[in-house]
């Protein structure tokens, strides 16, 4: 939600409410944002889970060292457009929908 504030801040033209693309593409971009800072940790995640000898990786943390040593930074990050591809047009839809309904829902007294 950080980013998705902060996001719809750097878009937001004078005080005028954000359009439908606007919002969208705030939506996108903070699921960029989080699937680039969280990747490392899901291929690291994924490769601890595919592994068959637990000789290869001794846990999280060398596996990610040794991915780094072996493959370099990009190795960290090695897939992550097709999951780009995914989740950008998903969190912007899911940002965009609840901005909607948040606008539309009657107020509740004391909620």
């Amino acid at each position: 939600f950080y980013s998705y504030e902060k996001y719809r801040q750097w878009l937001a033209e004078d005080d005028v409410p954000l359009s439908t693309s606007r919002r969208l593409l705030a939506g996108s971009l903070a699921g960029i944002t989080s699937v680039v800072v969280s990747y490392p940790l899901d291929l690291v995640r994924c490769r601890l889970s595919v592994t068959e000898s637990r000789e290869q990786y001794k846990g999280i943390g060398d596996c990610m060292a040794k991915v780094y040593q072996k493959e370099g930074m990009f190795g960290l990050y090695k897939g992550m457009i097709p999951t780009l591809l995914g989740i950008a047009p998903y969190v912007g839809l899911n940002f965009s929908i609840y901005e909607w309904l948040k606008r539309r829902a009657p107020e509740a007294e004391g909620v």
